[in-house]
């Protein structure tokens, strides 16, 4: 682990975000998976990390229900109903046991900066979830607010 990923770590714990380390993609989805509570139920922000280390799968591959709006459906379905669908997950995602999600960036002094065209993820993260995980990839680590702008 290098020494600016060190920083950030510290940086989250002290703004009381419990941070951890992932060596690699299969580390980062063990770790997950373990945070996960018996029973859980998973809404899924948009999120490429998540989607790139196939958390969604590997959830659903140990039987936890996945709540993800993202998820793209079969050709059956009208616009109009997956639209509704959409919106359904949505509300299901916003007070559900787990919040997963991504973040656009990460300062080194431990803020989480995020653009949200919807409003889900930023919500999701901070609000009506008894646990709410961001996975951050190496490359989103900013050195301050205005690189992360």
């Amino acid at each position: 682990m290098d020494i600016r990923i060190e920083e950030v770590l510290l940086s989250l714990r002290l703004r009381h975000i419990h941070a951890l380390f992932a060596e690699n993609s299969a580390d980062a989805c063990q770790k997950v998976i373990g945070l996960m509570p018996p029973d859980a139920v998973v809404g899924i922000g948009d999120s490429t990390t998540a989607r790139q280390l196939a958390l969604q799968q590997a959830l659903k591959k140990k039987g936890i229900r996945v709540l993800d709006p993202f998820e793209p459906d079969g050709p059956e379905k009208t616009p109009e109903e997956r639209l509704h669908q959409m919106r359904t997950i949505h509300k299901e995602a916003t007070v559900c046991d787990v919040f997963l999600t991504g973040t656009n960036a990460v300062t080194q002094d431990g803020r989480l900066v995020n653009v949200d065209a919807v409003g889900n993820r930023i919500a999701g993260i901070f609000w009506g979830h008894p646990l709410s995980i961001v996975v951050v990839g190496r490359n989103k680590i900013v050195k301050d607010l205005d690189e992360a702008f």
